[in-house]
């Protein structure tokens, strides 16, 4: 034996020897019955194992021989369940007769391990096609935008396909290009997962928490929409960088890895410096989330809706909170996380009439394509100075503006701290949403719970604000513009 071995190149997969499955107990797996199609993967999530340990181009393995694989491992499995029956006790062949009939008995599906399981559509059509002669039901792990897909969804479902894990990672824009997974298109999420359900298939999102745009709102955000959408299961992680990952050199290069224990990198334990919250909130923020989600009445309403293998998905769920509730603390959110969820939000934009452009903005060009109208608002915290800061990105009517302040005088009202809205990145206003933001009445009623500064209004939008008459001067302090 050498000490170290040394790959020059990837392996062919061709002529692969199957595993001897025999050899695994039981009652160890939820199935015995797993196999891979590809290996490899051509994009190139900054936080991910997968390209720089398998090559960031796909190999596949020729579909008569997966097929043939499956047809003896399902060939095996019927007559290892038809041993265990006949040579056992009637009432152990009653209880496997019960579960193979509810869809709980161990290798009652095939999952199929492949990081991108639909790397290929060519390939997948081929692949799925013939696995309609083995009348098995399968689950994989696939990207999310396969449900843009209504034709190769009814094709996965046809040949059996009942479960499909995809990489959401985020429900956050910017969080997903920060890890180059801009190819997840966060409005396109509910719509997405409606087309697997629609064709019986249950979605089981992954969902990383801790990127450098994440804050205490990432937490409950991604369980309501989970919870909304009703997904039946979800796997919650701590972003981590793992070695030979491009988020692992750049996090060293920034000196921001606290430990280097290489037991803690799991995905269960922050081993970094996380960027808008501290080590220990988004620890928090994730048993919070685990136990939340996989809570009785979280899992009712995620579950009450399917008529699809409802016993199945069930037993996974109770299985998911026994293994949650053994193994992860109960986690606890602070009161400024539901604050910066309620700020972070993104408005439809409705009057475009009188838009007024912003100062600071260099102009579109005139063939330019029209921006998609809305008001984006970014909250985060800064401790330095004790105060919540506002970003505003977009176009601003009156409406946006009137729950722009309602929200302002809410947060103002939970977190007893300073607001400072920002306008630099507000790409448009109209002359009524000016006026609303310095009616003097609204102002009036936000100033008992907190102090309003608005920073680079004048300079944006002198225009209008120089035509307003009002009294609150202090609403353009700008000692800390350069915060």
């Amino acid at each position: 034996m050498k000490q170290i071995y040394r790959m020059d190149q990837f392996p062919t997969l061709s002529n692969y020897k199957p595993p001897r499955i025999e050899l695994l107990s039981p009652d160890s797996y939820m199935t015995r019955l797993c196999t891979f199609t590809t290996r490899g993967c051509h994009f190139d999530c900054e936080f991910c194992s997968v390209s720089p340990f398998n090559g960031k181009t796909t190999r596949r393995r020729p579909v008569p021989e997966v097929i043939q694989e499956l047809q003896r491992a399902k060939e095996w499995l019927r007559s290892d369940i038809i041993e265990r029956m006949t040579h056992g006790s009637l009432f152990h062949a009653l209880t496997t007769s019960l579960k193979i009939w509810v869809g709980l008995e161990e290798g009652s599906i095939v999952a199929f391990v492949d990081d991108l399981h639909n790397s290929h559509r060519a390939y997948c059509r081929e692949l799925w096609q013939s696995l309609k002669s083995l009348n098995i039901e399968w689950g994989c792990q696939s990207t999310l935008f396969l449900g843009d897909d209504p034709e190769m969804v009814k094709l996965a479902a046809d040949s059996g396909c009942v479960s499909v894990f995809v990489g959401m990672e985020s429900l956050s824009e910017d969080s997903l290009d920060e890890t180059n997974k801009g190819f997840n298109q966060v409005q396109k999420f509910g719509n997405q997962i409606k087309m697997f359900h629609d064709h019986g298939i249950m979605v089981n999102p992954g969902i990383v928490f801790g990127f450098d745009n994440d804050d205490e709102s990432v937490f409950e955000t991604a369980v309501e929409f989970l919870t909304r959408n009703k997904v039946e299961l979800a796997y919650f992680n701590v972003l981590t960088p793992l070695p030979g990952t491009a988020l692992f050199e750049r996090l060293k290069r920034e000196d921001r890895i606290i430990d280097q224990d290489w037991s803690k990198y799991d995905g269960k334990h922050v081993v970094y410096t996380p960027k808008r919250m501290s080590a220990e909130q988004l620890q928090e923020g994730f048993f919070w989330a685990n136990h939340q989600f996989y809570s009785w009445p979280c899992i009712w309403n995620r579950m009450g809706h399917t008529r699809q293998r409802l016993i199945p998905r069930l037993e996974m769920n109770w299985e998911f909170r026994k293994l949650i509730y053994r193994t992860t603390p109960k986690g606890a959110l602070s009161p400024l996380a539901k604050v910066l969820k309620n700020l972070q939000v993104k408005l439809p934009t409705s009057e475009t009439q009188q838009l007024i452009p912003n100062a600071l903005h260099p102009q579109p060009s005139p063939g330019s394509k029209p921006q998609e109208l809305y008001l984006k608002m970014k909250a985060r915290r800064h401790d330095a100075f004790a105060a919540l800061f506002i970003d505003l990105e977009g176009t601003l009517d009156h409406l946006n503006a009137k729950e722009l302040l309602k929200r302002i005088q809410q947060a103002g009202r939970a977190a007893k701290m300073d607001i400072v809205v920002n306008f630099e990145n507000l790409k448009h206003a109209t002359p009524k949403a000016i006026y609303t933001l310095l009616d003097g009445e609204i102002l009036q009623a936000i100033s008992p719970h907190t102090k309003l500064r608005y920073r680079n209004l004048t300079k944006a939008f002198q225009s209008i604000v120089s035509e307003i008459a009002f009294d609150h001067l202090d609403l353009f302090d700008e000692d800390i513009q350069h915060a």
